[in-house]
């Protein structure tokens, strides 16, 4: 068993945990559109107390061999302070005769036991999780030792910690990450009964961020009561349930929670450290191999004399309305004697993201939860600075198509330039390391913007997102300040994260309540002479202007090109109010095989977000693949007739 002392955190790291906050705000020219480039963990992530407090107030003293605020082993790997002793082992890297590992220990080196439970395998992996964990306690000025579970079934037994290293422990924070408990347990039933004699003893608090433990080991189910001794009798719960359903009241469907780019967390009011609090919970399961934590939801219906400490929206019963329901509890009554705490947390808090204005922060959380179990330590910032500033020019060109020869860019900054108006350019990070949340431009950024051209060229979201999850909660945030208008030149996003289906309604918000999909289908059929065939499989494909003004009359014919971009489609059919249909094409989305009909390809919503004053328009071929021909309109017009309907300025 491997018992590691954390001796000095170190903030860099916190890269992994945190947005960047600098990239999207510095660099980028006016009107003539230089790119910018992207400053992944920016100045903000690598700030703050977890940057320069010693390895004392992360350990305590006695790890004794280190004391310097630059260290990162006290002790290190050869561990000059651990011993073979009994359990006296200080350092971090004590390899052998470690805390507990002989049975004779005396507890850990802290009152407080990190315990890593995520399957995120072996020191050196990018660990968001941990990471997090880590600077909060040391933020916070609370001592702590950690223990990372094994993954690698090292450990048949899988009892760990030892029960003589809760000897002296007072405080556990149980974290388990994206880990469901397909491949280890989040908490498995030895560990329950460990913890639950832990708890008995009273006085005790523990700190479960584990969301899919119900899923793990609970019934799982909002009718059916809970079964599992440790889930009802210490953590103070009825029933739970994994990702609930929830009521998208735009389309009038009930997709799991785990389908939306984003939910809010809402502070419960009879917990004073929550209170009037709200936090962006934004889905990264898009990140493409950069370290991120998957979504991971359990609702609860808490026992009696369990708080309630926050809520989501959902609708467990299926009833076609949202309700606030709990997604964190606290039972300060746990125990044989009632003297011992358990709080559970069913939401991942690495995933709150910390750019989404108004909205509070990672820390934050963290820090409540630390007030309500009354931890100790001071309110502190995880070592993540939330950044400031505002925009440098009133557009923003997103460059989100990743392409090595751009042939994108330059038409849109052309467009642009032409205006007359003054815009940045952003072009995202490509590939891992991502932003740990995905979310660019950051929200600083977005601050004093206008408008927003996003455009993707061929991307579909294979290598790296269209529109990233996060970044889909960051528009929504910046819409619902009403004014605002988006653009998006983004035929790919249909193949990346839409419903992509005519006949079942779109369940993500961004796309139904932001963009105005009802439904959508990338690549639709095509009726030719022979049957049905993909609509990219044709050399060419006419857009239809419809009775809107600037596109009325015209046509665009938009061609398959291996010197341009590959012909992507997304048709939409859009809400049935609100929403403007602003150009068609002819296909066959039912696969009739007999006739093709008009669908709308571009749309435009002018009546979106909270205030119902912002505009977004969604194109659905790439523009850059418009050739002039004989009869048809050119690519300037196609784009002059977006400006105006759109008032780009």
């Amino acid at each position: 068993m491997k018992h590691i002392a954390i001796s000095l955190f170190v903030a860099a790291a916190l890269a992994a945990c945190s947005s960047g906050t600098s990239g999207s705000t510095t660099g980028g020219t006016t009107a003539a559109g230089t790119t910018t480039g992207h400053a992944t963990g920016g100045a903000g992530s690598t700030t703050g107390a977890a940057s320069t407090t010693g390895a004392g107030s992360t350990t305590g003293s006695h790890s004794s061999g280190s004391s310097s605020a630059g260290s990162t082993g006290a002790g290190a790997s050869s561990g000059g302070a651990g011993t073979t002793g009994a359990g006296s082992t200080t350092g971090a890297g004590a390899s052998s005769g470690g805390v507990g590992t002989t049975g004779a220990g005396t507890g850990g080196l802290a009152s407080v036991l990190l315990v890593d439970n995520d399957g995120v395998p072996g020191s050196g992996n990018p660990d968001p999780s941990l990471t997090l964990a880590q600077g909060w306690l040391t933020a916070a000025g609370i001592p702590f030792d950690v223990y990372q579970e094994p993954n690698d079934g090292s450990d048949p037994s899988d009892v760990d910690p030892q029960d003589s290293q809760l000897t002296g422990i007072n405080t556990i924070v149980w974290i388990t990450g994206d880990n469901n408990g397909d491949g280890d347990p989040t908490v498995s039933s030895t560990q329950q009964t460990l913890l639950q004699a832990w708890l008995d003893e009273g006085g005790k608090t523990l700190v479960l961020l584990a969301p899919a433990l119900p899923d793990d080991f609970g019934v799982d189910s909002w009718t059916s009561p809970e079964t599992n001794t440790f889930l009802t009798s210490y953590v103070g719960l009825q029933n739970d349930l994994y990702d609930p359903l929830w009521a998208n009241v735009v389309t009038t469907t009930e997709p799991d929670l785990a389908s939306t780019a984003s939910f809010t967390a809402t502070g419960s009011s009879g917990a004073s450290a929550f209170a009037g609090r709200t936090w962006t919970v934004v889905n990264n399961d898009d990140t493409n191999g950069s370290p991120y934590v998957r979504f991971r939801t359990s609702i609860v219906n808490p026992a009696a004399g369990t708080d309630v400490l926050a809520t989501v929206m959902a609708d467990p019963t299926s009833s076609g309305t949202n309700a606030a329901v709990p997604v964190a509890t606290g039972n300060k009554a746990a125990g044989k004697l009632g003297t011992s705490t358990v709080v559970f947390v069913g939401l991942t808090v690495e995933n709150l993201s910390n750019l989404i204005p108004s909205q509070n922060v990672q820390c934050d959380f963290l820090t409540a939860i630390q007030t309500y179990a009354g931890m100790g330590g001071t309110a502190g910032n995880c070592g993540v600075t939330v950044p400031t500033g505002t925009a440098t020019a009133p557009t923003l060109l997103v460059d989100s198509d990743y392409e090595s020869t751009d042939v994108s860019l330059p038409v849109f900054q052309s467009w642009l330039t032409g205006l007359g108006g003054a815009y940045t350019t952003y072009t995202p990070p490509q590939g891992a390391p991502y932003d740990f949340n995905d979310v660019d431009p950051s929200a600083p950024s977005l601050a004093g913007l206008s408008t927003i051209v996003w455009i993707t060229g061929e991307n579909d979201g294979d290598d790296t997102p269209t529109i990233g999850w996060g970044q889909q909660a960051l528009l929504d945030a910046w819409l619902d300040e009403g004014g605002k208008t988006l653009v998006l030149f983004a035929a790919g996003a249909g193949d990346d994260f839409a419903q992509d289906s005519w006949s079942s309604n779109e369940p993500n918000w961004f796309l139904s309540n932001y963009a105005g999909f009802l439904a959508d289908v990338q690549d639709p059929s095509v009726v030719v002479s022979g049957g049905d065939v993909d609509i990219d499989s044709q050399t060419s494909n006419v857009v239809t202007g419809s009775s809107v003004s600037g596109f009325n009359g015209l046509s665009w014919n938009v061609t398959m090109s291996e010197n341009l971009q590959l012909n992507y489609f997304t048709i939409v059919n859009p809400l049935p109010s609100n929403v403007d249909v602003l150009a068609t094409v002819q296909v066959d989305p039912t696969n009739s095989g007999t006739a093709n009909t008009a669908e709308p390809i571009v749309i435009g919503h002018k009546q979106v977000g909270a205030a119902g004053t912002s505009t977004v328009v969604y194109v659905g071929f790439e523009v850059e693949n418009i050739q002039s021909l004989p009869g048809t309109a050119t690519q300037a017009q196609f784009l002059q007739a977006i400006a105006a309907y759109a008032a780009v300025p």
